[in-house]
Order: C-alpha cells, then structure tokens, then sequence
C-alpha cells in the first residue's frame, strides 16, 4: 500500500514538473538562466524592442471578499486578486539551451512590474510598492503576475435611501509615469470572476463587477489609459427594518393617544414628553450611522425630524389644552357678610333636612367643557393621525420604490 501511494504521489510531481517546464532542469540551469535575463534588461526598462510601440497589459480582477464599508468615513475595505499578464521582449531564452527550462519564477530586482496607482488609494502612489510576489516568465517572453492584495480606498456613497439603498463603488487604476502610446490597460473581460468571493458579512449583497478601460486625458499633452472597476453592492435591510423603522413608527403611533388620557390622570404631559425624547434619542442613533454630508440627505432623516415635530406639535397642544381647561373652572364665590345673630340652644340642635334643588348652572356649564374638552380631543387626535399616517405612507413609499 506505501508502495502504491509512493508510486502515485511521484506521478503527480512528474505531471507537475512537466506542466511547469522545470523537469531534469540542475541549478546550475536556473543560475545560467537568470544570469541571462539579467543581462538582457539591467535597468529594468519598458520590455519593449522597438519603443515606438506600445505596451499591451492585460488584467483581470479577482474579488475575495469586503472586509467593511464604512458609511460615516465613505470607505471601502476589500480584498483582491490581480492576474496581471504582458509581453516581455526582452526576457526570452531557447529552451534547449537552459536544460529544457520552459518557465520559472526570477526574482523581482531584473523584472520589469507595472507600476499601477489607484485615483482613490490615498494610502500610496504605487499601490504594489511593498509587494513581494513574484511574476512567472515563459520562454516566449509572456510574463504572468498574480497579486493578492487588501485595498482600503475612498467609495463616494448616497444614502439617500437608507437603509434599502444600493451603493456603487469606482476603482480607477493607471500606470505610473507613463503615456498612453506607451502602457496599455486592457481588461480581460467585461465582468469579474468572483466565483472565490467570500461574503460572510450579513449587510451587504453583491449584484456584480463591472470592468472596462477608458482613454483619459489629463492635460493637452497627457493621455492615460484607465482601467475601471465598478464594485455594485446592495443592503441586505431586514435588520434595520426590524432594529430601526419597526420602533420608530410603534414610538409615533403611540404618541397619539396622549390625546386619549384624562386630564384628572395627570400624566398627560409627561407622557407625551417621554415618547418625544425616545424619539430624540433614535434620531441620534441614525446620525450616528450617516455621513456628515448635505449633498444627499437621507430621506429617513427627514421622515424623523418630520416625526419630532408632530410629537413637538402634540406637547404643545397638551399644555395649552391643560392649561385653558385649568382656567376655565369655576372661581371660587365671594362670602357675603354675616348678621351675628344669636340663635337659641333649642334650634342649636335641630337637624334640618336641605331641601331638593335643581342644577346649578355652573354645573351646567361645567358638563358642556366637559362634552367640548372630549370633542376637541377626538380632533386633536384625528387631526395629528391624518398628518402620521401621510408622513409614513410617503416615507415607505419613496424608500420601497427608491423615487
């Protein structure tokens, strides 16, 4: 049985080496080889025989995963892999020459690498400046460079429909130092591989990558090929639904029936006032998740200060309520001056009976404040459900159907 798995683990090496070009090759084949291509481009030149034409790079974009999209600070954190390709003139060799050597990995100091740069990577110009990868170079001179690489760059958001919004991110590379009849960007295909996309996250949902170049020109004399990424994401909202929209509109809507509360309860005010902090203290909380930007303004935002003015609005009209019923009560009458008249011990002890009377008309009065009070309640309350129900129903309108 060791025999067996020996004898298949050797067939697999064999198959390895033959796929690689690097099989009955010595040292002394691969030190010959790289003192060769050493020799051919020492300063690391564009790998181009004749310089009057271009060079064509070619480029493929591999996303593995989004690390984190920071809404505040606008960021995008991702990782990625660059399979890079060009053709490099100056590094050929005949293989019979070099022990049948077909392909091999040189060091990165006799390579020519593009230099690639990202408009929105603030962190460095060269964004493969500390990359220690090395390319594969062919016999035919075809150069091979696969980077992996974490990119935290600048993505421009609208959140105007927070939270059921969808958010694109560009990514502009170019080549360092070099016109655009000299480095040519070309992407591969028109859209992204990203079969190895690891998206473990919760928030976001991918709905595609979009690659394509562009011929920009920067001054009179300065064109630059550029080679576009459009990262295309959507937000996953059901928990912001559940966490945020749910207890604002429960917190609205029962601010309603401070209306519904009899004035003898006396927490009246004080209710209405505590659902109006609450809703302060969410509005804060969705701030907090928002960018500091007046460009797009978030339309969850304009539905709570909405909201805060209806519960402002209903406070106001429960003191002022409270207050004109408190004035309106009866004052107190006016004792007229008594004759001291002495009454005798006999009629001292006498019980006497009051005798029936009708209503007095400040009862009258009082139980007519009473019937308007209530009437004018039910319309307070209709009045303010009309104007929640409005606010809300265009609020999910516009969010739901995204204008």
């Amino acid at each position: 049985m060791n025999c067996v798995s020996r004898l298949f683990g050797l067939t697999i090496l064999y198959s390895l080496f033959i796929t690689h070009g690097i099989l009955a090759t010595s040292t002394d084949d691969l030190s010959r080889l790289h003192d060769h291509l050493t020799k051919r481009n020492p300063r690391k030149l564009r790998p181009v025989v004749n310089t009057s034409e271009p060079l064509f790079v070619y480029i493929d974009f591999y996303l593995l995963k989004i690390i984190e999209l920071d809404e505040v600070k606008q960021n995008l954190h991702i990782s990625v892999i660059f399979n890079i390709s060009w053709k490099d003139e100056l590094l050929t060799w005949t293989e019979e020459e070099f022990g049948g050597i077909k392909s091999y990995v040189p060091t990165n100091d006799i390579l020519w690498l593009p230099a690639l740069s990202c408009f929105k990577y603030a962190v460095k110009m060269n964004i493969f400046e500390d990359n220690w990868y090395g390319a594969r170079v062919y016999s035919d001179g075809q150069v091979v460079w696969r980077v992996q690489k974490s990119l935290n760059f600048i993505c421009g958001l609208n959140m105007q429909y927070f939270p059921n919004d969808d958010q694109s991110c560009p990514l502009l590379f170019y080549t360092l130092g070099y016109y655009s009849g000299e480095v040519v960007l070309v992407s591969n295909s028109q859209e992204a591989d990203y079969k190895l996309f690891n998206f473990d996250n919760g928030e976001w949902k991918l709905n595609g990558i979009d690659l394509f170049t562009e011929l920009y020109q920067t001054d009179a004399t300065f064109w630059v090929v550029l080679f576009k990424v459009h990262i295309k994401l959507y937000r996953l909202h059901i928990f912001y639904f559940l966490n945020m929209i749910i207890p604002i509109l429960m917190l609205s809507f029962l601010n309603l029936f401070t209306f519904c509360l009899p004035d003898s309860c006396g927490e009246k005010i004080s209710f209405s006032l505590t659902v109006l902090l609450s809703e302060t203290v969410f509005l804060s909380t969705i701030r907090e998740s928002l960018p500091a930007s007046s460009l797009n303004i978030a339309y969850i935002a304009l539905y709570m200060t909405g909201l805060l003015v209806i519960s402002c609005l209903i406070s106001i009209a429960s003191i002022v309520l409270l207050y004109v019923r408190h004035h309106r009560k009866e004052k107190p009458s006016i004792k007229e001056p008594r004759n001291e008249t002495r009454v005798p011990d006999v009629f001292k002890s006498a019980k006497i009976s009051p005798l029936p009377s009708e209503h007095s008309p400040n009862d009258k009065t009082r139980s007519c404040c009473a019937g308007f009070s209530c009437s004018l309640d039910m319309i307070l309350f209709l009045i303010f459900f009309s104007a929640w129900a409005l606010t809300t129903t265009v609020f999910i309108a516009i969010i739901m159907n995204k204008g």
